[in-house]
């Protein structure tokens, strides 16, 4: 059902400039939801009516700033009574904005904070593997011990000092 609200979003917002505003106006809205958490849980309840939710979205949208297109767009999710599967359609938008820009979204684990000039090696060297532009969402995992995990849609890049003793282990095992 999100790659549905996905797809209609990316007809609607036909450009891809446009597309690019949609998806930092659906996200910025989406954020709004999580640290809103009352409303959030207004928006959320099955009892009330897709009418009042519809009223409500468009009313905080209006408020927050939010392009006329994602205004409707979110009204629309809200009366169908959809606002839940809202973090989904936003993964699903995204991602078709970033195939239709060429573009590979990783999601990196580091086992310390990255500089920039890491994260731009790491990029560079994601989208040279890749041969498509690369965008980094870095989260620091003390557990890896050292090095990163790379995750780009199916594909995952273990370049963890963790990783390589497993590997090292499962070589000895197997003798």
């Amino acid at each position: 059902m999100a790659r549905r609200y996905a797809k209609a979003l990316m007809v609607l917002a036909a450009e891809p400039a446009r597309r690019e505003a949609a998806a930092a106006e659906l996200e910025a809205f989406a954020r709004l939801l999580d640290d809103q958490q009352d409303l959030a849980a207004l928006l959320l309840r099955p009892w009330v009516k897709g009418s009042e939710k519809q009223r409500v979205v468009r009313a905080v949208a209006e408020g927050a700033g939010l392009s006329p297109l994602l205004r409707d767009f979110l009204s629309v999710v809200a009366r169908a009574g959809r606002l839940e599967i809202l973090p989904e359609i936003l993964e699903a938008y995204r991602q078709q904005v970033d195939r239709a820009a060429g573009r590979a979204r990783a999601r990196v684990r580091a086992a310390r904070p990255l500089d920039e000039a890491e994260r731009e090696r790491l990029r560079e060297y994601l989208a040279g593997r890749l041969g498509k532009d690369v965008v980094l969402e870095v989260a620091e995992d003390p557990g890896l011990l050292g090095g990163f995990v790379a995750e780009i849609d199916s594909l995952i890049l273990d370049g963890s000092l963790k990783g390589q003793l497993d590997a090292l282990r499962g070589q000895l095992i197997r003798g």
